[in-house]
């Protein structure tokens, strides 16, 4: 599974989780804030690329306010709040989904994966690199 797939797989994961598991789907968009963050710090992915990675980071902001409230016992209130937000979040990744299969995204994704460990798992990187015929 290369770079791609894997991404992919984080944000399917996330995807797939029911409404209700607030506190999985923050450790889960934890895990996928990084790669997120820095692809939208990246130059050259373009401007449509820019607009739904900020979207993307602007939701996961709202969930994460929302989930630590509702992790904190502020009610019932919050919790509904936090599946809101998590709904949000959901389809701004649909779109970040979708907007992954340009070839400019692809490309920032190998470069972000370049730039050593951290948010990829060397295994994807590896076998990149090994379709790629540079291994």
């Amino acid at each position: 599974m290369g770079v791609h797939e894997e991404f992919i797989r984080m944000i399917d994961a996330l995807l797939c989780l029911p409404a209700g598991e607030i506190g999985q789907a923050k450790r889960l968009w934890f895990r996928l804030k990084g790669p997120v963050a820095e692809l939208a710090g990246l130059e050259g992915t373009g401007r449509k690329v820019g607009r739904v990675l900020s979207e993307v980071l602007s939701s996961g902001a709202r969930f994460e306010r929302s989930a630590a409230a509702c992790v904190g016992g502020l009610g019932r209130e919050m919790r509904d709040l936090a599946r809101l937000d998590l709904e949000r979040l959901k389809e701004s990744l649909l779109a970040l989904r979708e907007i992954s299969r340009d070839r400019r995204f692809a490309e920032a994704l190998l470069e972000l994966a370049s730039r050593g460990p951290g948010s990829f798992p060397p295994e994807a990187i590896i076998d990149d690199l090994l379709r790629s015929g540079v291994l």
